[in-house]
């Protein structure tokens, strides 16, 4: 791959990035925030529930793969501070994947992000499209 066509690649991919924030800061307590990448329009397809999948699996399913990133998160956010270190951990979608399973305010607050982001990018092509 030409460096080229890698930097035109790596600034697609930086427009469709974008932070969710599931939790300001307060309290003693970092924000939280994850990043999401808007799925591409030939991949929207994947917001149509199939006819055997809960709707929360879906949501679930779509949040574990268009995160990319995240802040605020440690060891004892995710297991509490008797059980883990409040050093800021690294991203691992595993991790991501696994902990918001068990947090449906954070997988409705991301799948809400990417809806919002498909909805702005759509509403920009139109709006281009007209000039």
């Amino acid at each position: 791959m030409s460096a080229e066509v890698a930097k035109l690649l790596a600034q697609q991919r930086a427009q469709r990035e974008s932070w969710c924030e599931l939790r300001p800061a307060g309290d003693g307590k970092p924000q939280l925030r994850v990043l999401l990448l808007r799925p591409l329009e030939g991949e929207t397809h994947r917001f149509t529930r199939r006819p055997d999948q809960a709707y929360a699996s879906l949501m679930h399913e779509l949040v574990s793969d268009y995160a990319v990133g995240w802040e605020g998160f440690s060891a004892a956010e995710l297991l509490g501070p008797a059980n883990g270190s409040s050093d800021p951990l690294p991203f691992a979608g595993a991790l991501w994947a696994a902990f918001s399973l068990d947090r449906s305010d954070w997988i409705l607050a991301a799948f809400n992000h990417l809806v919002a982001a498909i909805n702005a990018h759509n509403e920009a092509r139109e709006a281009a499209a007209k000039n």
